[in-house]
């Protein structure tokens, strides 16, 4: 066969028996679990889980500003008034991104929405819902 040595042979059938082997597993595992009865607490603390794993930051994005993010929680910023040192405080948010927003403010004038920030260079989808919780526009006159 193909000119394998007998050991050879030997090591080829065992992968190839332990990969029918495992599929098979994980195929009756997959079912078995798509058929279980779930109950309705389990559900939605799996629910609760899944949306706070979700909405967290990931421990290399932690790690990247741990003191600006140790009490950016504890506040919300008006994008309308707030300066660089504030919005430095916000998660993913340093000296750079923080000028951009304000002369963005400065050069186009006052945002009416949070969905604003998506013109402003570097900020992305992911990074507009990470600053969602902690910015706001107000509405009313001018600052």
């Amino acid at each position: 066969m193909f000119g394998l040595t007998r050991q050879e042979k030997a090591v080829l059938y065992f992968l190839t028996i332990s990969l029918l082997v495992g599929g098979a597993l994980n195929g009756l595992r997959k079912r078995a679990l798509q058929n279980a009865p779930v109950d309705p607490s389990v559900a939605q603390l799996l629910r609760d889980v899944r949306a706070a794993v979700s909405s967290r930051t990931s421990d290399a994005e932690r790690s990247s500003a741990p003191a600006r993010e140790e009490g950016h929680n504890l506040y919300r910023f008006d994008l309308n008034r707030a300066g660089v040192e504030e919005l430095q405080r916000l998660p993913r948010v340093g000296p750079v991104m923080a000028r951009r927003i304000v002369q963005y403010r400065d050069r186009v004038g006052r945002f009416t929405s949070v969905e604003q920030l998506l013109e402003v260079k570097g900020i992305g989808r992911k990074t507009l819902e990470r600053l969602r919780p902690y910015v706001y526009v107000a509405q009313g006159r001018e600052p």
